[in-house]
């Protein structure tokens, strides 16, 4: 269960859930080069992992420390950023749809990936005559930490 009215981090399993995606990434990326180099894909995964891999695990590991969110009785407010620091504070009111997902690696770790969306028209992006939606609000949490923060949100919304 998540405190309310308290600062929380997201789970520190997050930093080897990130690791573990990037590597069967670029595990089936290397496949690739199996055949045409003659079994040396070991290698080659090995050269992607090093040059691409380790420093966007490490990436991603600085923005994990960097993200908290906090839950009260009105919002949800999620926190984020490692250089420039970004607030975003939604209210329950707004909330009109929440989705949680969870892959294979996902619940590997007991993971649940989090969309938290609104009516606001500030998710949607328009480029080149396409338009992407985006949701007002990610978070990666213990199954049933989603599970509960989606029944509380339902519930307070009104």
């Amino acid at each position: 269960m998540i405190e309310i009215n308290t600062i929380t981090k997201l789970p520190p399993a997050c930093t080897w859930w990130v690791f573990t995606k990037i590597a069967a990434l670029f595990l089936v990326i290397s496949l690739f080069f199996a055949i045409p180099f003659h079994g040396a894909w070991f290698n080659i995964f090995l050269v992607f992992m090093i040059i691409f891999g380790l420093p966007f695990w490490a990436y991603m590991v600085a923005a994990i420390k960097n993200t908290s969110f906090s839950v009260n009785e009105t919002a949800i407010t999620i926190n984020s950023g490692i250089i420039t620091k970004h607030s975003n504070s939604i209210p329950l009111t707004q909330v009109q749809n929440m989705v949680s997902k969870s892959g294979p690696i996902d619940s590997m770790f007991g993971f649940s990936r989090l969309h938290i969306w609104t009516a606001s028209p500030s998710q949607i992006s328009v480029q080149r005559g396409t338009s992407t939606i985006s949701p007002a609000g990610n978070l990666v949490l213990k199954k049933e930490d989603a599970e509960w923060l989606k029944k509380y949100i339902t519930e307070n919304r009104a």
